[in-house]
């Protein structure tokens, strides 16, 4: 504990020199919760709740109609606790856990609302600052679309704004400059070279750059310095890693269905993966938009536009739904939705089930835009035929028409996907179009008037030019929306994507809620900025590259951060962009920068994906532990985090802290939060840890352990790409100092922790080599997964008193004298020390001083096919050290307990297990530690901790006294500080 204190202490000296974590902007509720409320959480309260729960009538005492009302409860309590829908009264009702509390009584909410509340509480139960909502009756009118809804800015054609000529000043900084006149605020000075080359880095590939890459810029004085480092970044294959991940996050991308089960749903990478090409190759963005929407209908498709249509794929999936109706057209108002906010910033999806509340687009409308969707196949299970419902072979279609219709084709003649490739895909009923039907209540059970596919209304009156499709087994619906949405004459497609690609230089885009342009969204405080964007995104052929250099170019992109008191007054939030935005980096890009730092990145692109190390905790906490997760090695874990498998129901715990978003639908922007345990995560996790001893390596193998100023630079050039300051040099000094007597003093302890959960899935444990089924101190220690038992529906369990452990490999002995001292965490429920020990596959043979803290005994147990209590007695589990002495000879095995003079358990074995074997710890339920453990021998007494392997000639055991291990492990520890630092985290 004092260490982690030390850590703290040391982590807020450093702080003072850095940039305060409070720094960062932070709003109450971002744009995106308040949005996600408007759409999801106020039409479900609405229909489900308000009934009983409104201002007129509130059964319990309970009123839903505010959130401060909502926090206060009924007679049954707070009905919910903010950011843990666990322990909230609400979920608990809905999920009619409790048979005395169920919510709605009527009929219980579906699994897609009951998520949807779990994650609004999770957001912190986002709600609108206009206070309560009104539960009123609203009077059912005709539809109607006004002169004025058509005349809403984001609904007008683009039209790119006149400038004046000027000194050189860029279009973006001039359209910017007249709004700052105006209000009278003045814009920050230009940042300099080191700022910049960092913001570059991490906006662009999103990795930091190293000490030598910042000085050669700072000392490049050339005009065209600045431009040049522009396109080399964007010419990087790091640069679709990047931008690949956001948009990602937009078409809610997962590896996996969602609900109890979820399954993977295979290949899915292979979408991701074309994202990453096609931000790398600069793929038109019309292009991008018609191959997601419609690849498989284009004249001139490819694999590329056949897998783009994965992009259907990515949402959640029912394999077990209650109602099989209901669920399909689920999955087509996810299709809707998502196309609808991905490429237009309407959330068209508020429709379903009446008019819009906000926005000019009515129920019918929904339906006549589902109406393009409406022949696409519901999503099925994997099956790599033809006739699959979600997957394709990559082949043109027109080949699989003309093959089948081909009379004289040979009875065995092989079709032509044979072989072929496949990916996961849109696949349609048949080249002729299922009805839609306008659904009453959005009740698939209630069909009303029939409707044909149409544009919104509000945005045009062309109806759709439906041609025959290209490819003979589909409708040719969605290549008519598709260029529609493409089309430069569309208002919003243009506009939204400039605005993300905004978004993600300034850290919020123009419109601070990307995924809505209606009128719930924020509104855009500079619409002629956002206008002229748009019509040079189209201008340029729709280029992103294009952008990133117009962007990055303008003095407003190149401005400090610094937050002038004089225009906060003015323009608190920066919304009239007279400085650049603070920004704290997403998750992927903390992971990626502390795998680079330490040298460790692994840069491989694409493929499935890797595994990302969890904890048994973590895997405990899946209804089947393990099932659906898989393994991979230290080097596949080093790659990108874009490549980290995303299962939606195990999220990375080290990913979500850092606020990586949901995947159940489209995300526009990530809310960012500053929460104590972000700190306490970069300073313990032990994916951090590992990294700061990886660079703690990296560094004593160019620096002098002795050095210690030249150890402080060295880090704080590979960790911030500078020199460190003459008092970072003293405090760095100071700090290693402290840390190397604390370490000292602990210097001879061993940690043995289990690593896996009491019950797993009997295909994960299969794949888990065994050094994953306990944590060791060093190499010298072999790690075994012990006994497993089981199998009940593929679900194995430990057998107790059997379970992981570990054998040191440094020495193996007949005859065993072992003393030390011994702790044992609370939460542990078997610990053994192994004599004599062997290991037959996963499991120990020999001698254990076994621990029972369950039973409070301790037993001498001799292990060979079974296990045999030799002898036993009364123990209470202390939570303190307690120091023992083991001895085996021959069949005779005795144990000491705190300086006792004589052994409190004696065991003759009449037929002993004879040999050679290995002294072990045993450890289940929580660590077990040992301090000065010491080997015994008839001539010398050796720390085990200090044993080498190798041996002398004659035979004899080798001690490698440890020189310099405390000050490496608080090297180490200055390492995990550095990471925390906002210097580290944030991008100025």
């Amino acid at each position: 504990m004092h260490l982690f204190r030390s850590i703290i202490g040391a982590l807020s000296g450093l702080a003072a020199l850095f940039l305060p974590l409070g720094k960062a902007e932070r709003m109450a509720f971002p744009p995106e919760s308040i949005q996600f409320f408007e759409n999801k959480i106020r039409p479900l309260l609405a229909g489900n709740c308000f009934e009983c729960h409104d201002a007129k009538k509130h059964k319990g005492k309970l009123l839903l109609t505010s959130r401060e009302a909502i926090l206060k409860g009924g007679e049954s309590g707070a009905a919910i606790t903010p950011y843990d829908p666990n322990k909230s009264l609400l979920i608990e009702a809905i999920k009619y856990i409790n048979a005395d509390l169920q919510m709605p009584p009527q009929k219980k909410l579906g699994k897609q609302d009951v998520a949807d509340l779990e994650q609004w509480i999770r957001l912190g139960a986002p709600w609108p600052s206009s206070g309560p909502i009104s539960t009123s009756a609203k009077l059912e009118q005709a539809f109607s679309i006004t002169d004025e809804d058509r005349k809403y800015w984001a609904f007008r054609p683009i039209e790119r704004p006149g400038l004046h000529k000027t000194n050189g000043q860029a279009p973006i900084d001039q359209l910017i400059q007249k709004q700052l006149e105006s209000k009278g605020i003045s814009v920050n000075s230009i940042a300099d070279q080191a700022t910049l080359i960092r913001r570059a880095y991490f906006d662009l590939i999103g990795l930091p750059p190293s000490y030598e890459e910042v000085q050669a810029f700072v000392n490049d004085n050339s005009p065209n310095a600045w431009p040049k480092l522009i396109d080399y970044l964007i010419a990087l294959p790091q640069y679709g890693e990047r931008w690949g991940r956001h948009w990602l996050d937009v078409v809610r991308f997962a590896q996996t269905n969602g609900y109890e089960r979820d399954d993977e749903k295979p290949l899915a990478w292979k979408y991701r993966d074309y994202v990453i090409r096609a931000f790398n190759e600069d793929k038109p963005y019309d292009r991008f938009v018609l191959e997601q929407i419609a690849g498989d209908e284009l004249p001139d498709l490819d694999n590329d536009s056949l897998i783009a249509t994965g992009f259907y794929r990515l949402g959640v999936w029912d394999d077990e739904p209650d109602d099989k109706r209901a669920a399909e057209f689920d999955g087509l108002d996810d299709m809707l939705k998502t196309t609808s906010e991905t490429f237009m910033g309407l959330t068209v999806g508020c429709a379903r089930c009446h008019d819009h509340m906000f926005d000019p687009i009515s129920q019918q409308d929904y339906y006549e835009m589902l109406s393009f969707f409406r022949n696409v196949r519901y999503y099925d299970k994997p099956k790599y035929e033809w006739d699959s419902a979600t997957y394709s072979p990559l082949i043109r279609p027109q080949f699989v028409f003309e093959w089948q219709n081909k009379k004289d084709k040979p009875k065995d003649a092989k079709p032509p996907w044979n072989g072929r490739e496949y990916a996961l895909t849109v696949r349609e009923h048949s080249v002729k179009p299922m009805d839609t039907h306008l659904l009453i209540r959005g009740n698939a059970g209630r069909p009303s008037k029939k409707v044909e596919p149409k544009f919104l209304n509000v945005l045009t009156n062309t109806k759709p030019a439906i041609a025959q499709s290209p490819n003979p087994f589909t409708t040719g619906r969605r290549l008519a929306l598709a260029k529609w949405i493409a089309s430069p004459e569309h208002p919003l497609t243009a506009r939204v994507m400039a605005n993300r690609i905004w978004q993600f230089h300034f850290g919020r885009g123009l419109v601070a809620t990307p995924n809505d342009f209606g009128k719930a969204g924020v509104p855009c405080p500079n619409h002629k900025l956002l206008d002229w964007l748009a019509a040079e995104f189209i201008d340029s052929g729709w280029s992103i590259k294009h952008m990133h250099r117009v962007i990055m170019k303008s003095e407003a992109y190149r401005r400090t951060s610094w937050q002038n008191p004089a225009n906060q007054d003015a323009d608190p939030g920066n919304k009239l962009v007279w400085r650049q935005n603070l920004r704290r980096l997403e998750a992927e890009a903390i992971r990626d920068a502390i795998l680079k730092t330490s040298n460790s990145l692994n840069n491989t692109m694409g493929g499935r994906g890797f595994f990302p190390d969890f904890s048994g905790e973590v895997i405990a906490g899946a209804s089947r532990p393990g099932r659906g997760w898989g393994y991979s090695g230290a080097d596949e874990r080093s790659r990108r985090s874009v490549y980290a498998f995303v299962k939606r129901t195990m999220m990375v715990p080290f990913l979500e802290v850092f606020d990586y978003s949901g995947t159940e639908g489209s995300i526009g922007s990530r809310a960012v939060t500053t929460v104590a345990p972000q700190a306490l995560t970069l300073l313990n996790s032990d994916f951090v840890s590992q990294q700061a001893g990886r660079l703690a390596r990296e560094l004593l193998a160019v620096e002098s352990v002795e050095d210690d100023a030249a150890l402080i630079n060295a880090l704080f050039r590979q960790t911030l790409a500078r020199t460190a300051r003459p008092k970072e040099v003293a405090f760095g000094i100071d700090y290693l100092n402290r840390q190397s007597v604390r370490h000292k003093a602990v210097q001879h302890q061993l940690v043995f922790a289990p690593d896996v959960p009491g019950s797993i899935e009997k295909g994960f444990r299969n794949q888990l080599p065994q050094k994953k089924f306990m944590i060791t101190p060093d190499a010298n220690w072999r790690a075994y997964a012990g006994k497993w038992g089981g199998g009940y529906e593929s679900i194995m369990n430990v057998v107790l008193g059997r379970g992981p452990f570990a054998l040191m490999t440094t020495t193996s002995q007949a005859d065993f004298t072992l003393s030390g001292r011994l702790r044992l965490e609370p939460s542990v429920e078997h610990a053994g020390i192994l004599l004599r020990a062997t290991a037959k596959d996963t499991e120990d043979r020999g001698y254990e001083i076994h621990f029972d803290a369950k039973e409070s005994e301790v037993q001498i147990r001799r292990h060979d096919d079974n296990t045999k209590i030799l002898t036993r007695c009364g123990w209470r589990h202390s939570y303190d050290w307690q120091n023992f002495r083991v001895e085996l000879a021959g069949g005779t095995v005795r144990l000491w307990l705190n300086e006792k003079d004589q052994p409190i358990l004696t065991a003759d074995d009449e037929k002993p297990i004879n040999g050679k074997g290995h002294a072990g710890i045993r450890a289940w339920g929580g660590a077990v530690r040992t301090d000065n453990l010491k080997l015994h021998l008839a001539k010398r007494t050796l720390l085990i901790d200090e044993l080498n392997p190798t041996k002398t000639a004659d035979g004899e055991l080798v001690i490698h006294t440890r020189l310099g291990l405390a000050k490496r492990r608080a090297l180490q520890d200055l390492c995990s500080v550095m990471f925390n630092l906002s210097e580290f985290v944030y991008v100025d």
